[in-house]
């Protein structure tokens, strides 16, 4: 095996790994990393990319993890904001949320979760979908959309009336659940 970093090839050893960190803070704040690109008056502003490297070395293996957490408080725990900016003409940013595309014959594909956290004495974390407001335009839409099934399975053989009975392995589109919480 061999990994190329900084312009250097290493032979024989895994993957190099990088660390970037700062550290702790017995008081205060402690260190923040900031990564950037710089504005551009001409064109578009320059991109920040974070991906994980493919594992192609059987079926069962898997590729990298992006993971996203943050720190414990005493107080309040930290907060991960994602958010598109303003646009003072055309469109604004858009946000993308989307599990990839399985293409093994029997493959699932990811799973999206949103969830809030439990509380012991208060209440519950709320989540909020809401759409914006036009002034002058159209508010947007909301859409909930459960997928398509589209090989309901193998047809048997019709019976001697000539009359093809229902699929036994018959798959379903999926479904759209809203369900309120119980009170105990």
């Amino acid at each position: 095996a061999s990994s190329t970093a900084f312009g250097v090839t290493y032979t024989g050893v895994e993957g190099l790994s990088v660390s970037y960190g700062v550290g702790d803070a017995t008081t205060g704040v402690s260190g923040t990393i900031h990564i950037g690109t710089g504005d551009s008056t001409g064109g578009a502003s320059g991109a920040i990319y974070m991906e994980t490297g493919d594992d192609t070395g059987g079926t069962t293996t898997t590729g990298g993890l992006i993971k996203m957490t943050t720190g414990t408080g005493t107080a309040n725990s930290g907060s991960i904001t994602i958010r598109s900016d303003d646009a003072t003409a055309g469109t604004s940013g858009g946000l993308i949320l989307s599990s990839g595309v399985a293409t093994g014959s029997t493959s699932n594909s990811g799973n999206i979760y949103m969830g809030s956290g439990d509380s012991s004495a208060g209440v519950g974390g709320a989540i909020s979908i809401t759409v914006g407001k036009s002034f002058k335009g159209e508010g947007g839409d909301i859409t909930l959309s459960a997928g398509d099934v589209y090989d309901s399975g193998p047809l048997d053989a019709p019976n001697a009336a000539g009359v093809f009975p229902a699929p036994t392995n018959a798959f379903t589109g999926g479904h759209v659940k809203i369900q309120s919480g119980k009170s105990t």
